[in-house]
C-alpha cells in the first residue's frame, strides 16, 4: 500500500472513530487528538487501573488507545489492552496499525503530520 492510500485510509478511520473514547499518554497528545476531532479523551496521568475504571464507568464497548508507538507507549498499550480486555472492552486498532505502516511513532504532532501528507 502506498503512502497516499494509507493516508486516505487514516482519514476515513479518524472520521469513523471520532465518537469513541481515546486514551493518550500526555496533555500534548490530548491536544493533538482534539485537533483531529476527538472529544472523549482520557490522559494517562494516573494509574492504569484508574483509567480502566473510568472506561468501565463510561460503559465503553469500544475504544482507541493512541499511546506512542515507541517502547514505552507499546508497554502502556499492552497493559491497557490486557486490563480492558478482561472487562470486555474492544480495542479499535485500525488507526494505530496505519500509523505503524506509515512509520509514525509519536501521537504528539500527528495532526501536523496528516496535514503535511495531505499537501504532498
Amino acid at each position: 500500500m502506498n503512502k497516499d492510500h494509507l493516508m486516505e485510509k487514516a482519514h476515513r478511520i479518524i472520521e469513523q472513530t471520532k465518537h469513541l473514547v481515546v486514551i493518550v499518554e500526555g496533555i500534548n497528545d490530548k491536544k493533538t487528538v482534539e485537533r483531529l476531532g476527538y472529544s472523549k479523551i482520557l490522559v494517562l496521568n494516573k494509574p492504569i487501573f484508574s483509567i480502566v475504571e473510568e472506561v468501565i464507568a463510561m460503559n465503553c464497548k469500544e475504544i482507541l488507545i493512541l499511546t506512542d508507538l515507541d517502547r514505552k507507549g507499546e508497554e502502556l498499550y499492552k497493559r491497557l489492552r490486557h486490563d480492558l480486555g478482561l472487562h470486555g472492552v474492544v480495542l479499535n486498532n485500525k488507526l494505530r496499525n496505519i500509523l505503524r505502516k506509515l512509520g509514525y511513532t509519536h501521537i504528539e504532532g500527528l495532526d501536523s503530520f496528516i496535514l503535511a501528507l495531505d499537501k504532498y
